[in-house]
């Protein structure tokens, strides 16, 4: 009898709405975070860092066979939504796009460093700096508009819906908040 054997490490990034910084004490963020991984166990996704600062989060994990990556983040943003208005965050909602990279093995250590260390990497640069310096606004528009970077002129901004931005490999963790 054959097997599905997958190991599928992936990086995904998602902001809450308007990049509103919501998730504003640190206690709010662990317990968040902690829900996730949670979540993410219930969906058989092996949770392997989470973090982020005040207005995004990293969810780094193995990928289940049994989801597509794209419900993943749907589930796990609508149950993380969920539990942070009950929590009081009345108002609380994730923005609709995300980023979501393949990890390869060799760098699974370094995603998590990068992860581990979100307070003191955007102490430096925020986020859109730090998209705005890698793409140089000339990215895809529907890349800079899920980042809050202004699409350049004559260039149509993203709207709405989901956004898998795939790279041939994550060699530089850094290059994403």
């Amino acid at each position: 009898m054959g097997q599905s054997l997958a190991h599928l490490p992936v990086h995904a990034i998602f902001s809450a709405r308007d990049r509103r910084p919501s998730l504003h004490s640190e206690e709010i963020r662990n317990e968040i975070y902690a829900y996730m991984a949670g979540t993410l166990k219930n969906l058989d996704c092996h949770p392997i860092k989470i973090g982020g600062v005040e207005e995004h989060v990293h969810v780094f994990c193995s990928l289940s066979k049994n989801i597509a990556f794209s419900d993943l983040i749907a589930r796990l943003k609508g149950a993380s939504s969920k539990r942070l208005k009950e929590k009081g965050l009345r108002d609380f909602g994730w923005q609709n796009g995300y980023g979501a990279f393949s990890v390869s093995e060799s760098n699974v250590e370094s995603v998590t460093a990068y992860i581990l260390n979100q307070a003191e990497h955007h102490r430096k640069i925020s986020c859109q700096e730090e998209i705005r310096e890698i793409l140089n606004v000339t990215g895809p528009p529907s890349t800079n508009a899920m980042f809050g970077i202004e699409a350049p002129e004559g260039r149509t901004p993203f709207q709405g819906g989901s956004l898998d931005i795939t790279l041939p490999r994550a060699e530089a963790p850094g290059l994403f908040c």
